[in-house]
């Protein structure tokens, strides 16, 4: 997989010993790692995939780069990632 061993030698190159030590403080290296460890594992010198059974639990896995908080969600037939808003009408 080249986008996965892409993604593992920008994150070695920003861990190793001669990078600035400012990079891994920001949060979208932190960010990048979490989604990278989430979305691959190199067991050998081959990088895989994870697939659903090998990744984290839904509520701790980031679906969106751009909003960590985000979750995936599905009702019915919709399926979506973002939030979930429970809406309630009151009379008075």
């Amino acid at each position: 997989m080249t986008i996965g061993s892409d993604g593992f030698h920008l994150l070695d190159a920003i861990y190793s010993q001669t990078a600035p030590i400012e990079l891994r403080q920001l949060p979208a290296v932190s960010v990048l790692r979490q989604v990278w460890l989430q979305q691959y594992y190199a067991p050998t010198e081959q990088i895989q995939l994870r697939n659903e059974k090998d990744g984290p639990p839904s509520a701790l896995r980031i679906r969106s780069p751009y909003d960590v908080e985000a979750r995936n969600s599905t009702k019915r037939t919709t399926n979506w990632t973002g939030y979930k808003v429970h809406l309630q009408q009151f009379s008075f």
